[in-house]
């Protein structure tokens, strides 16, 4: 074994070598960073940056606000459950998780009346009762005859439960983070479930994509920009304008004979998203074409 002297010069050996290697001095004159204290760079080096988040959290946060329960939708590792969670925080209300799997049962969500006859709380009744944002995590991986019994939950002012019916409190809001639209499996996510229609009908839709500048920043390399939420979006329409679109979109899906359900909930949540800031292409995205194919979506405009 080494003694301590030994040790220490093998560290500053290693040290020096890093220092003087060509590489890391391309690599620092190439990536633009931040230097520490002592002038050498952190390239490379994990960033501890709490301030940097998913460039889509100012619209997960309107919606929240909104109080409109909110369908994430992305690849895996696109930052979803994380995305809620610090929308939370920012928003300084409660917040809890579940993660939903084929074995979830209503249960989970309702409680239940041990031996005893004592009712056994949930986070979800805790959270619903109380005020705050419940994240479905995972939620196209559960069983859609599970969470249909939610519908109420998400709609309703009052939930049955098994020790007596609840008043939603009125800061109550669901996120669910998926893989998919609800519509079932696929190429890429084969274990995925189709969600009832008229549970996805209750949720505003938001596309989550990677953020290649967040990630840069977490891998190390800073300086790497985010897109605005908002560019491209359009305007925020006026509540008249906005309830004449839904219209004239729920009678273009009829004429056309589209799998899509076009229900006031969209005017409703529409009319509260408004009132946040939230732009014109959100909304239509959101709450009316959803999961409706691109070719589907123009003929829809053109009628």
């Amino acid at each position: 074994l080494l003694d301590l002297k030994a040790e220490l010069e093998l560290q500053e050996e290693i040290k020096k070598a890093l220092e003087e290697n060509p590489v890391i001095k391309e690599v620092e004159k190439e990536v633009p960073g931040k230097s520490d204290a002592a002038g050498k760079s952190n390239i490379g080096v994990p960033a501890t940056d709490k301030n940097r988040h998913h460039y889509l959290l100012p619209l997960l946060k309107k919606a929240m606000k909104a109080k409109c329960h909110t369908w994430l939708v992305g690849p895996a590792g696109s930052g979803k459950s994380t995305l809620a969670a610090t929308a939370a925080a920012e928003l300084k209300t409660p917040y809890a998780a579940l993660s939903v799997c084929s074995q979830t049962t209503k249960t989970d969500f309702l409680g239940y009346l041990d031996a005893h006859g004592v009712y056994r709380s949930t986070s979800f009744r805790e959270i619903y009762e109380k005020g705050g944002i419940f994240c479905l995590d995972e939620v196209d991986n559960g069983n859609a005859n599970v969470l249909a019994v939610l519908n109420s939950s998400l709609s309703g002012d009052e939930t049955l439960f098994p020790d007596k019916v609840v008043k939603r409190h009125k800061d109550f809001v669901v996120v669910s983070c998926a893989n998919t639209f609800g519509l079932g499996s696929s190429i890429s996510y084969v274990g995925r479930t189709q969600i009832d229609a008229a549970t996805l009908d209750r949720f505003f839709f938001v596309e989550m994509p990677y953020d290649d500048g967040l990630e840069a920043h977490v891998a190390g390399f800073p300086g790497v920009s985010s897109p605005k939420w908002n560019e491209g979006a359009g305007k925020v329409p006026t509540v008249e304008s906005w309830l004449a679109t839904v219209q004239k979109v729920r009678n273009a899906v009829a004429e056309l004979g589209a799998k899509a359900i076009i229900s006031p909930r969209a005017t409703y949540n529409g009319i509260a998203l408004i009132k946040q800031g939230v732009p014109q292409l959100f909304l239509e995205k959101g709450l009316l074409y959803k999961s409706l194919s691109a070719e589907t979506v123009a003929k829809i405009r053109q009628a």
